[in-house]
């Protein structure tokens, strides 16, 4: 049995406090940026609450409009739906910037893959048709010119009729 270091019991305790110090690390260089760039705290949590607030965002439109288009009665508050679609992407997005996530995952893009079958016939498949049984190959690969030539057509069209010679 292999001997351990003094003092650790499981070889998964030291990698996991360099994960915490490294995580530890990057919010503590987190921090020194943001500062750096005069975002304090107080400014971060009003911009926060302002994505929320905007997330239970309504607009007043009118009850009741007669034939002209002018407001009879009172206003209705309803639901602002572009709004609230907004704030909620800009949460989105600044979830996935805070824990690391991507917008976006990075895919690969495959080369382009050429598939070759092969497959192997038996002769009695492959000698099935006429022009190889003319020429007497093992398996009609090798055919002679004069075994397939074809007879010569000649089409002439009379009177909307066809005529083949």
């Amino acid at each position: 049995m292999p001997r351990r270091p003094f003092g650790q019991r499981d070889p998964t305790v030291r990698a996991d406090a360099l994960k915490r110090h490294a995580l530890v690390r990057r919010e503590d260089r987190r921090a020194k940026w943001l500062e750096r760039a005069g975002v304090k705290p107080e400014l971060y949590k009003e911009a926060i609450e302002t994505l929320q607030a905007q997330m239970h965002a309504t607009k007043l439109v009118p009850a009741v409009v007669d034939r002209k288009g002018n407001v009879v009665g009172e206003r209705v508050e309803v639901p602002d739906n572009a709004i609230r679609l907004k704030a909620a992407a800009e949460i989105a997005d600044h979830v996935r910037l805070v824990t690391g996530l991507t917008a976006e995952t990075k895919v690969d893009k495959p080369s382009q893959a050429q598939v070759a079958l092969v497959v192997n016939l038996p002769d009695w498949i492959v000698r099935s048709q006429p022009a190889q049984l003319e020429a007497g190959t093992p398996r009609g690969r090798e055919r002679s010119v004069e075994s397939v030539e074809a007879e010569p057509v000649a089409v002439t069209e009379t009177d909307g009729e066809r005529e083949t010679a």
